[in-house]
């Protein structure tokens, strides 16, 4: 369901992503793996600006514009994940400023934006929210799977957005904010190149040398093909 035209890379799931992503998709409605950040403010948050901050950010990191993929494959990865190279962004707003809401209230509507097991099944697997209080307070929202974020990662996200918003209300350049020093595309493929080094290949064809190669059966109507497994 993806255009060729909108991908800029395709890369296979670490170890763990994989773990989280079976997880996800033989349980639809699990919370397990949803991560959830929410940072507070006393002053009133440009929604257009910080929505600006975070489509700069995912120019800056992939991680931000990926969706996971099942492989259509009965061998190898189970699922692909995709960076696409544009995904549409929209910071949802929440305006409560004209109600008087207690902290347990105002909590409950935070976990309400945070966990929406739904939202994966539409491929949102990144979503960002912006909740206005009275006061003036603002609340900064950022619920993530944690297929592709973690408790630290999640965070250091959080902060580059807000280096960025801020140069954009300064209007200084943005090139003058500094990036985060790693994208999430290079740690795969350093995990991979981790898994895949020359001892651990020769390890393997070592005990498989004897081995002959699998022969499956085809189902009725498909194809024989002609990739060796």
């Amino acid at each position: 369901g993806v255009s060729p035209d909108d991908v800029e890379q395709i890369l296979p799931l670490t170890p763990m992503q994989r773990d989280m992503v079976m997880s996800q998709w033989l349980n639809p409605a699990s919370l397990a793996n949803t991560l959830g950040y929410r940072a507070e403010v006393d002053f009133e948050v440009n929604a257009d600006d910080w929505e600006k901050a975070i489509e700069l950010l995912s120019l800056q990191q992939p991680l931000t514009r990926t969706t996971f993929h099942q492989s259509r494959l009965p061998y190898g990865e189970f699922a692909w994940q995709c960076i696409h190279r544009h995904l549409d962004i929209t910071v949802e707003v929440m305006d409560y400023r004209q109600e008087t809401l207690d902290e347990a209230t105002i909590q409950q509507r935070v976990d309400a934006f945070i966990y929406r097991p739904e939202a994966y099944t539409r491929q949102q697997f990144i979503r960002y929210g912006l909740m206005r209080l009275p006061g003036p307070r603002t609340l900064l929202l950022l619920s993530s799977h944690h297929a592709l974020l973690d408790g630290v990662s999640i965070v250091l996200i959080a902060q580059a957005t807000a280096r960025l918003y801020e140069a954009l209300q300064a209007h200084r350049n943005i090139s003058s904010v500094e990036p985060l020093p790693l994208a999430f595309n290079d740690y795969v493929s350093a995990n991979i190149q981790q898994i895949d080094h020359a001892a651990t290949l020769d390890f393997w064809r070592e005990r498989f040398q004897r081995c002959e190669a699998l022969d499956f059966p085809v189902m009725p109507g498909h194809e024989p093909s002609r990739q060796v497994v």
